[in-house]
């Protein structure tokens, strides 16, 4: 069972995160809203109202995870259908919202800016994608694009698909 590490910084309300690489670990951590990645200190860090929920799903995982008192609170072993009603619920709000989020952008009622940014507002996120992957065969810079170009097309992308632009990574 691999050991993950939290500890918690109340001064900034930030903790830090510290395991043996896994992609499936990486995978559970970057679900983490506004977490980032130290590259130096080889450290996660997230925002301190996410470390239970994170340290539940670490577990969940197989993962022992330390520094922190009490155990995390979450689901038991018996709740498997609360968890499973819980999880459709919060994935029909969230597609709700996404679509909310792009019907507002297609009005321009939440400041759809640029041209790429009323494009992917008014597209279903399918056609999103392919006219994504087109236009990067032309903007991109080993294709012989503009940097610039390419980087207004995934800001723009990332927007409408509800990434938090500054933690690309």
């Amino acid at each position: 069972m691999p050991l993950v590490t939290i500890k918690t910084n109340p001064l900034d309300g930030t903790a830090s995160v510290v395991s043996p690489y896994s992609p499936e670990r990486v995978a559970i951590i970057k679900e983490t809203p506004g977490r980032t990645w130290n590259q130096t200190g080889k450290t996660w860090t997230i925002p301190m109202d996410c470390v239970e929920h994170l340290k539940y799903r670490l577990e969940m995982n197989g993962d022992k995870v330390t520094g922190l008192g009490a155990p995390a609170t979450g689901f038991g072993a018996g709740d498997t259908a609360a968890l499973a009603a819980q999880v459709a619920t919060l994935t029909a709000e969230n597609s709700r919202l996404k679509q909310q989020l792009r019907s507002a952008k297609a009005t321009g009622a939440a400041g759809a800016e640029t041209w790429e940014e009323k494009m992917f507002a008014t597209l279903s996120p399918e056609m999103g994608e392919k006219v994504f992957k087109a236009l990067t065969r032309a903007l991109h810079p080993d294709a012989g694009g503009d940097t610039t170009a390419m980087a207004r097309l995934n800001r723009a992308r990332d927007l409408i698909n509800g990434v938090n632009v500054g933690m690309r990574r």
